[in-house]
């Protein structure tokens, strides 16, 4: 019965490794798809970020950029509530986020989208946002 219960206690404890390395595997392959997509797209990602026009192509293409940059951010913070994020490391996430979402442009399209974010995840930009203020 007791090496059993030991034989469990070891499983679990991989296991939890395991899925901790899934989580990373799943984030690392996310941030580079999406900074991938990014970089096929330089111009059109810098003339977004300073707010200059741009077609209604170009602005459908730097929206679509941030909205899978916005959504890797959350994800990463849902590694991070459940644990698979630690703290430190999280914390140089919320710096890349609010590096991101404080620039004026894509602060707007935050506010026009933020409704299809979690909740928490919401306030939490929000307050770091009003934070840097």
């Amino acid at each position: 019965m007791l090496i059993g219960l030991i034989f469990l206690i070891v499983e679990i404890n991989q296991n939890s490794r395991i899925a901790t390395a899934t989580a990373h595997l799943a984030l690392a392959q996310d941030r580079r798809d999406t900074f991938e997509y990014a970089n096929s797209f330089t111009e059109i990602d810098g003339s977004f970020r300073r707010g200059e026009e741009l077609s209604g192509r170009d602005a459908l293409i730097a929206r679509r950029i941030y909205s899978a940059r916005i959504g890797t951010y959350e994800s990463q913070w849902h590694f991070w509530r459940n644990g698979l994020v630690d703290d430190e490391q999280f914390e140089a996430y919320k710096l890349q986020i609010l590096g991101t979402i404080s620039t004026p442009t894509i602060r707007n399209l935050w506010e026009f989208n933020k409704n299809v974010y979690h909740p928490d995840f919401v306030q939490l930009v929000d307050g770091l946002l009003s934070e840097s203020l």
